[in-house]
């Protein structure tokens, strides 16, 4: 199916249209949705339904693999080995006192930590860096106050193929407005379909909060052969001002996946 005519009809607002009363979203909204789209809407008040062992298994992925692109300070990170025990996970955080700052949240736990930012080249870049919000360091935006940083960067393809691994549950990636870059650099990967489940934070105000816009990414990922499963912990705050959401992570699935049968 096209996802050409979601664009010309705005989903944002379709969905905002009834996402002020959530109860509707819950009881007619999703399983529209569900029956047409095969698609979810999940709003920031159940978090609790996102990186689950039962959603993932429910969309018949295998969690083995996981990899967290942007990890900050482990937040995701934590949560997936804690819901995930058994499963690799490859952690990629390249701001050294934000790393520094994971590697303490995470020293109890397995996970490969690495200093690195996932781009569409390996070398060394400039990130800008915000001293007092460690979530908005950015490969694409500087921010006023921010300080250049550099930084090594890497293709995921490569570490992939270093690591000789063969198949990933999860990848994970909030990278403030470097998503092309890091799918770029993923596309082997993707295109060999050797990922499950690809989780990437968007926004439907690209004009105001600079991650990857989201009626962009829906037919990127398209090209790699991975459809929309859903929409996750979506934000409200641009709501009454806007109209629209201000971000969320949309979740992509393998088009072969059973789940869209």
């Amino acid at each position: 199916m096209s996802f050409r005519w979601l664009k010309s009809l705005n989903i944002s607002n379709v969905i905002n249209g009834v996402i002020m009363r959530r109860q509707f979203v819950k009881k007619m909204f999703n399983p529209v949705l569900n029956k047409f789209l095969k698609m979810k809407v999940i709003d920031s008040y159940q978090q609790a339904d996102f990186f689950s062992t039962d959603l993932f298994k429910a969309l018949n992925v295998t969690v083995d693999v996981i990899f967290d692109v942007g990890a900050n300070v482990g937040q995701c990170t934590t949560s997936f080995r804690q819901n995930f025990p058994e499963a690799q996970i490859h952690s990629f955080e390249p701001v050294e006192d934000t790393f520094n700052k994971l590697s303490e949240n995470c020293s109890k736990i397995d996970v490969e930590l690495n200093k690195l930012a996932a781009s569409d080249r390996a070398g060394h870049s400039e990130i800008s860096v915000d001293s007092r919000n460690s979530l908005v360091s950015s490969l694409e935006i500087k921010h006023a106050g921010s300080e250049s940083v550099t930084i090594e960067t890497i293709r995921l393809d490569d570490y992939i193929k270093d690591h000789s691994i063969k198949h990933i549950g999860i990848v994970k990636v909030d990278v403030e407005g470097h998503e092309a870059a890091v799918i770029s650099g993923l596309a082997v990967s993707l295109t060999s379909l050797i990922v499950d489940a690809v989780v990437i934070e968007a926004t439907f105000t690209p004009e105001v909060i600079k991650s990857m816009d989201f009626f962009e990414l829906v037919p990127l990922m398209k090209k790699y052969g991975y459809r929309l499963q859903g929409l996750y912990e979506l934000d409200y705050s641009h709501i009454y001002t806007k109209g629209v959401f201000k971000l969320g992570n949309a979740l992509f699935l393998k088009e072969s996946n059973p789940y869209f049968k």
